[in-house]
């Protein structure tokens, strides 16, 4: 016989579920309205909302994550939830239907606010950019280093086309997964580096990464 805890629990589950249903929604037609392509409870329900901006080529112009807080939901999680957004998105949105956040919240996090069927953007999001993460090299950075490298000290165009090729690409990838009915086709270069990560190929020149963005200048050797 099932406890009356276990009953409870589930019961206050249902009653979250359908709250965050109704904010979900509402948030759904909005974010179609602008534009958007839109996909709920992504990559194994890690992610509540993505919506996707895409541009001719096809480009994705901007991947962004929004975490829904309904009336029924609680903040606690909060803060473990928002970091893994910003490792994968280019927006963060935080949907809150009854709740405030703490003073100490990222500037950075949009901010929206729903009640019944309206909706109102307390706090555009701005664009994660790369000086905000350890993880993410700045143009700066990257100069510093070429200029300390004897290896690498007249290769800062290459390299910097490298590095923005396999940001598109990471962005393309994570569309794939979370609109994995209707996906973005990989164009020759990024084939090429699949190839080169899944095969370990020996030699990073058979990439010919950068014959558009730098002219004729190999990868390696002279």
């Amino acid at each position: 016989m099932e406890s009356v805890t276990s009953y409870e629990e589930d019961l206050n589950h249902s009653g979250w579920h359908a709250s965050e249903k109704r904010v979900e929604k509402v948030l759904f037609p909005y974010f179609r309205g602008k534009g958007y392509k839109i996909a709920s409870h992504c990559l194994q329900d890690r992610f509540d909302l993505v919506a996707a901006r895409i541009k001719d080529g096809p480009r994705i112009e901007a991947l962004t994550g929004i975490e829904v807080k309904s009336k029924a939901d609680t903040l606690k999680r909060l803060d473990l939830q928002i970091p893994e957004y910003i490792q994968f998105f280019d927006f963060v949105y935080v949907a809150l239907e009854a709740h405030e956040l703490p003073e100490s919240f990222p500037s950075f996090v949009g901010i929206i606010r729903i009640s019944n069927d309206d909706i109102v953007v307390e706090r555009e999001a701005h664009q994660i950019g790369r000086n905000l993460f350890p993880w993410c090299l700045t143009d700066a950075a990257l100069a510093r280093t070429i200029k300390a490298s004897k290896g690498v000290q007249r290769r800062n165009k290459e390299l910097k086309a490298y590095l923005s090729v396999l940001d598109d690409l990471r962005r393309k990838i994570l569309y794939n997964c979370i609109f994995w009915d209707d996906p973005l086709p990989l164009n020759g270069q990024e084939k090429r580096i699949v190839d080169f990560i899944e095969k370990g190929s020996t030699s990073i020149s058979k990439l010919e990464l950068f014959m558009h963005e730098c002219g004729r200048t190999g990868i390696v050797g002279g």
